[in-house]
């Protein structure tokens, strides 16, 4: 067997032993106390229903699992871990994964605050661009 025999089988074999999930699969979670809900879609928003969700803990042993409902929505409690790593298996390599860090966790209410403050900075900076037009135009009306 010659060298470009081997090489061509070694880049045949390449892509096998790669462990990543893909293929358009969508996993978004959030935690609220000790329950962490989320859903499970697939590229266009589709749901997935029956797609079995792992939460993993920083040592990588399973602390929680459950499955999708019809909307591709999934709650499940977990014991306090700083870091939780959910993995979405629909089998056959399809799947995605999340990394909650909870030391990087904010409060729906502290979400609601900064949500609030930037809608209020952005009717801000129009009022503002409004503002300056107006000033413009009224320039022009005092000089010509």
């Amino acid at each position: 067997m010659g060298r470009a025999a081997i090489v061509i089988t070694l880049l045949g074999l390449w892509p096998l032993p790669t462990a990543a999930l893909a293929h358009g699969v969508h996993l978004s979670a959030r935690v609220q106390d000790a329950t962490i809900r989320g859903k499970v879609h697939l590229h266009g928003d589709l749901p997935s229903e029956g797609v079995k969700v792992t939460a993993y803990g920083p040592d990588d042993q399973p602390l929680a699992e459950t499955t999708t409902d019809a909307r591709g929505a999934f709650e499940m409690s977990v014991e306090f871990h700083p870091e939780i790593r959910l993995v979405a298996d629909m089998g056959d390599g399809h799947g995605g994964q999340q990394t909650i860090r909870l030391g990087e966790q904010s409060s729906e209410r502290e979400m609601d605050l900064r949500y609030m403050f930037g809608a209020i900075g952005y009717i801000a900076g129009l009022a503002g661009v409004a503002f300056y037009f107006l000033g413009v135009r009224r320039k022009r009306a005092l000089a010509g």
